[in-house]
């Protein structure tokens, strides 16, 4: 004993200290920590577990209590990778494993105390550096082996304000639902999986206190993927049924505080810069989502947090009130016009690895944040989760939480230009691993679909069905969510450029007649046949456009409920007054109008104006009826083999 105690002083006194790096032989866990805020007179109790994670026995094994001796005060010093890690240790200590040896792959347990008193700081409010030290010798020497740190809130008695922490977890994910049960890729299914991303997401949203903000487009999605299976626009089948079942079930158990998202999560600068703050107002429009999503109040998170001066104009078209969560505001949360803006800390879980090696690490990490804020003055701390590693440092907080609708605002003071702050072009340098960027083009992409696809909602009568072909399309090419999944949006955006043209300039819709010969005793009209080649039903107009419509007029005629991939027969009736030829256009609309499919030129002739002896069509490109039916069958074969 007078020797370890002997050794341990010289220890102390300066004995040789490694540099800590990844290739330690032994790696130390920090298990638990007591007090999780030391105050004067404590006894401060840490334990872990040191394994011997090389290929040598290790000898005179023994954990040292170790301390910074530095009293930090402001959250911008947390910084571990600038605490020092040398001989700063106490002579008190655990011997480890059998009389100090670990053998390759053994672990040992200890516990080492010491007073608050022998922290050494000064003794004022702040944040100081505790852990543990395992030296010994690997063959070469007595030396520091391993070791593991934490931060320690230190509470000298100052009379402050408790700060309120709120909790908002961000259920979204890059859009990939393109269609009922259609999907461009499977990435949803491993985040929904057991330990997947949106699955941990939703665990920290079900804790007591917390708030969510979910996208719409992905409960849409996850219900598509949990109802009858779904499909991959490369036609293979989805993977991620029975997760998403799962998940949704859990999502519908939720008891906390919601808020719905526009649909896709609306990038609100990209359309403020493109001025389309209409594709905002249809992705807040909620009469087409499930009810459970529906009644939900509306939020509105910026990309990035960062809000802007395009996102305050999207923003000011929104009708009814709106809850904003941005990290770039000068002053505290605010409310004015139905408009509550709540600037979030997008820094408060972002922990480094050396401090997340562990739950007493993520626990004290979130305590140090916490408290230096109270220290600071600041009342309040909104938190933004958006990942599992958010998630973890959040979990093992135990502080209490306050929902998103009870942080208080300044009412009457509305949120301007002069209140964000902005970065400066050039003013900050470059980080070492940039941000990913929003896809080139995107706004372009975003405008040409808005126009393409204005008039399609009215062809389907199903609400989600219209949604799905227009301002779901639309405000998921204008989702925050793509950065750093380029090929995802470069895949959605092939999907709906190739959909909206084959609406609108292909084969999806088509005209099809044969030649007819009418007779004085016959009635005035001819056959048209309409297919109707998408997945969807649809309702159409079929309009005629002739060249002298003062000789030869044809009515427009309504188009029922045509089914999907199947072709309705039709009859146009023609109004002759004057004996001739005439070409005549037919032309698919949308019930509002909207030119969709190729138009069909149609060659009449007629005799015996006011009796028609006999009209006849020559259509470009004719197609007969049988031929139609006979691709129509092969067509349904084809799927049902599929």
């Amino acid at each position: 004993m007078l020797a370890a105690l002997l050794l341990a002083l010289a220890y102390v006194a300066g004995g040789p200290v490694r540099p800590a790096q990844a290739a330690d032989p032994v790696r130390v866990d920090l298990t638990s920590l007591s007090p999780r805020i030391a105050t004067p007179g404590q006894t401060i109790t840490l334990s872990g577990r040191a394994t011997n994670t090389g290929s040598t026995t290790l000898t005179a094994l023994q954990a040292y209590f170790w301390r910074d001796q530095r009293l930090l005060t402001t959250r911008d010093e947390l910084d571990p990778t600038a605490a020092p890690v040398g001989a700063r240790y106490l002579p008190t200590f655990a011997i480890l494993g059998t009389n100090g040896t670990l053998a390759p792959g053994e672990s040992a347990d200890f516990t080492v105390t010491m007073p608050t008193s022998a922290l050494g700081v000064p003794a004022r409010d702040g944040v100081t550096m505790v852990g543990a030290q395992v030296r010994g010798s690997d063959g070469s020497g007595n030396t520091t082996l391993g070791r593991v740190r934490t931060w320690l809130p230190q509470d000298v008695g100052s009379t402050r304000k408790p700060i309120d922490v709120t909790t908002v977890v961000a259920l979204t994910s890059p859009p990939s639902r393109v269609g009922p049960d259609r999907f461009v890729d499977d990435h949803l299914a491993g985040e929904l999986a057991s330990g997947g991303r949106l699955d941990a997401l939703l665990d920290t949203a079900a804790e007591t206190g917390r708030t969510w903000i979910v996208d719409p487009a992905l409960v849409v999605a996850v219900a598509d993927m949990a109802d009858d299976g779904y499909t991959l626009t490369d036609g293979t089948a989805g993977t991620g049924q029975a997760d998403a079942r799962a998940w949704l079930q859990k999502f519908q158990a939720l008891r906390t505080e919601g808020y719905r998202l526009p649909y896709g999560t609306t990038d609100i600068d990209l359309v403020g810069s493109i001025a389309r703050p209409d594709v905002l107002r249809q992705a807040a429009d909620p009469s087409a989502l499930p009810g459970e999503v529906a009644r939900l109040p509306l939020a509105v998170w910026p990309a990035g947090g960062l809000l802007t001066a395009h996102g305050l104009s999207a923003l000011a078209g929104l009708d009814g009130p709106v809850t904003v969560l941005a990290s770039n505001l000068r002053e505290d949360a605010s409310s004015a016009g139905g408009r509550t803006v709540v600037p979030y800390d997008p820094g408060a879980l972002a922990i480094g690895t050396e401090m997340a090696r562990s739950a007493t690490q993520l626990r004290q990490a979130s305590a140090a944040t916490t408290f230096l804020d109270a220290v600071q003055g600041r009342t309040a701390q909104v938190r933004l989760v958006t990942d599992a590693a958010a998630a973890s440092v959040d979990d093992n907080d135990p502080t209490s939480r306050t929902p998103l609708s009870s942080v208080p605002a300044t009412a009457g003071r509305p949120v301007t230009v002069d209140g964000l702050l902005l970065p400066e072009p050039d003013s900050t340098p470059a980080p070492a691993t940039p941000a990913p960027s929003a896809p080139v083009g995107q706004g372009g992409d975003v405008v040409a679909a808005a126009t393409d696809r204005a008039g399609l909602g009215s062809m389907f009568a199903d609400p989600g069905l219209a949604a799905d072909m227009t301002s779901r399309v639309v405000s998921s090419l204008a989702s925050s969510q793509w950065p750093g999944h380029a090929d995802g949006y470069r895949a959605f955006r092939k999907w709906e450029r190739d959909q909206t043209a084959a609406i609108l300039r292909g084969n999806a819709l088509t005209i099809s007649a044969q030649p007819v010969l009418l007779t004085a005793r016959q009635d005035i009209r001819f056959p048209v046949t309409v297919t109707n080649n998408l997945d969807e039903p649809v309702s159409v107009r079929l309009e005629f456009t002739s060249e002298n419509n003062d000789r030869l007029h044809v009515p427009a005629v309504d188009v029922p409920e045509i089914g999907a991939g199947e072709a309705i027969g039709i009859n146009a009736v023609p109004e002759v007054q004057a004996n001739g030829r005439y070409t005549v256009q037919a032309q698919l609309t949308t019930p509002s109008g909207s030119p969709v499919g190729k138009p069909v030129d149609i060659d009449v002739q007629a005799t015996q104006a006011g009796r028609v002896g006999w009209i006849l069509m020559i259509v470009s490109g004719i197609v007969v009826i049988g031929t139609t039916v006979l691709r129509i069958k092969q067509v349904r074969t084809e799927r049902s083999r599929g």
